[in-house]
């Protein structure tokens, strides 16, 4: 069996995530949709920048004291809050998703979203998703690279964030 913290470990070290996940995103759905995840994975990632200098000076942003070596240098890097990482896999998982499913709807309009997330919810590339997802939250936590407030915090705002665009998207 695979096991779920070592993928983490190696997305977690993945120096071209952004480019990884924006080619997957693109063979997933079409290469407009992967240009625009790039582009909003860079967008995320200031966002992500400013949420850690805003929450700099509290406790929920400091870090868990025995930080292990697989989560980089962080004492130099400092904030934990939110989770970037964390964030930033919210932002792509549910961006990848939501355009999924909107691609299937513009397929056939008569069918519901209900049918569709039935119809797709145990595909390849799903499933893929949630591995994925899970690998790195699981990784953040495990490691104690951020406290589990911090990851949580940082998923719900990716998500958030990932809506967000991709509805902004929509209109254009």
């Amino acid at each position: 069996m695979v096991n779920i913290i070592n993928i983490g470990r190696l997305l977690n070290n993945a120096p071209d995530g952004l480019l990884y996940t924006s080619l997957g995103a693109g063979a997933i759905l079409n290469e407009k949709y992967g240009y625009y995840l790039f582009v909003g994975l860079i967008l995320n990632n200031l966002v992500i920048r400013m949420f850690k200098n805003v929450f700099k000076d509290y406790d929920i942003s400091k870090r868990p004291k025995n930080i292990t070596s697989t989560c980089g240098n962080l004492k130099s890097i400092g904030h934990g809050f939110p989770s970037g990482h964390s964030q930033t896999i919210g932002f792509a998982a549910s961006f990848v998703l939501i355009a999924m499913l909107i691609r299937e709807k513009k397929k056939n309009k008569e069918v519901k979203y209900s049918e569709i997330i039935k119809k797709n919810i145990l595909t390849i590339p799903v499933i893929s998703i949630f591995i994925v997802t899970l690998s790195v939250l699981s990784h953040r936590i495990y490691y104690n690279c951020h406290s589990i407030l911090q990851v949580i915090s940082g998923f719900i705002f990716g998500i958030l964030m990932g809506y967000s665009y991709i509805r902004l998207i929509q209109n254009y």
